[in-house]
């Protein structure tokens, strides 16, 4: 399973659209997850609250992009738990055709295989690979306590196998 860190700095130089490590961290997270429904949650989103990763320190967020510091699990967790990913392919969607290809090839790079010529493959294919990356992270707390919108059962299962130390 590729690394949080290792799977942003794989994105970052294609779509990173010219912003700090720290914000695309949290633009790249922002796009995962479902927008704020309730008063609360539009509350929390007004004061950097909702989306975990918006309220820490530039050295922080570094820090997690450069593989210094893990994705803390209790974080990843609130991000699965609020899990859009056709928001994150509509995301995907709107970058160019050749810049859909290039995170194919990046994708390739890392062992993800999807036909680097077919877009809805290489943008479902990275957006899967996201969730199990982010999945795989939340389940160093037990997955269970959290909501699982936008994963089937059978995603579920696979996304969500413990990990062994």
């Amino acid at each position: 399973m590729i690394a949080f860190s290792d799977f942003v700095k794989t994105l970052y130089p294609i779509i990173g659209k010219g912003e700090s490590k720290s914000n695309f961290l949290i633009c790249l997270t922002n796009e995962i997850m479902v927008d704020p429904l309730t008063e609360t949650d539009q509350q929390k989103a007004s004061n950097d609250e909702y989306n975990p990763l918006a309220g820490k320190g530039t050295s922080v967020l570094e820090k997690i992009y450069n593989g210094k510091r893990n994705l803390p699990a209790k974080d990843a967790g609130e991000i699965v738990s609020r899990l859009d990913k056709e928001k994150f392919i509509e995301y995907l969607s709107e970058f160019p055709d050749d810049t859909i290809k290039l995170i194919g090839i990046a994708l390739n790079k890392n062992g993800v295989n999807p036909p680097v010529n077919d877009l809805n493959n290489i943008i479902n294919a990275c957006t899967d690979l996201f969730v199990s990356v982010l999945a795989n992270c939340a389940s160093e707390i037990g997955i269970a306590k959290f909501g699982l919108r936008g994963l089937t059962g059978a995603q579920t299962r696979v996304a969500f196998k413990p990990r062994k130390f």
